[in-house]
């Protein structure tokens, strides 16, 4: 038998490492990372708005988990939801000041993270993973491959070490 770890073991594995560097950061925070998750889709999308089906498609969840992350960032004041005025049936979630404020804090920390876990790799070595990995996340799902190409672009620009 091959010693070789599967390609889904590393993965999950590196997966891991990124969720348990999230935990930590966002543990003298009182979010969780799924909460900061919200609070990054959130920033990044435009006018800081998202519907909530939006959200349960990107995060590949059922309508009560994002109302139960919804909610529990509404109280802390992170997100305001509402209904859009457009259409009473559509709910929306936008970023508050203060959820703003804090996005921008752990969205930093995550790119730290990100950068601890790349450093082994030279610039090129990233350049070619992440377009590999996209060309992965397009072939798995291809509506989203154009979503994908723009927050990988975002990411770098916000990132100059994956450049």
């Amino acid at each position: 038998m091959d010693s070789t770890p599967s390609f889904g073991h590393l993965i999950k594995y590196l997966h891991g490492y990124l969720h348990q560097e999230a935990s930590r950061h966002f543990a003298d925070t009182d979010l969780t990372p799924a909460q900061a998750r919200i609070l990054i889709t959130l920033h990044h999308a435009p006018e800081e708005t998202c519907r909530m089906k939006e959200l349960e498609e990107r995060f590949r969840c059922a309508q009560s988990t994002v109302a139960g992350l919804v909610s529990r960032l509404e109280k802390k004041h992170m997100i305001l939801s509402f209904t859009d005025p457009s259409d009473r049936r559509v709910k929306c979630a936008k970023l508050t000041d203060e959820g703003r404020a804090l996005c921008e804090r752990s969205y930093a920390s995550i790119l730290a993270a990100e950068d601890t876990l790349l450093a082994p790799l030279s610039s090129f070595e990233k350049e070619q993973l992440v377009q590999l990995l996209l060309k992965i996340a397009d072939a798995v799902e291809p509506r989203r491959a154009c979503a994908n190409r723009h927050a990988a672009s975002e990411a770098q620009d916000a990132n100059p070490a994956v450049r």
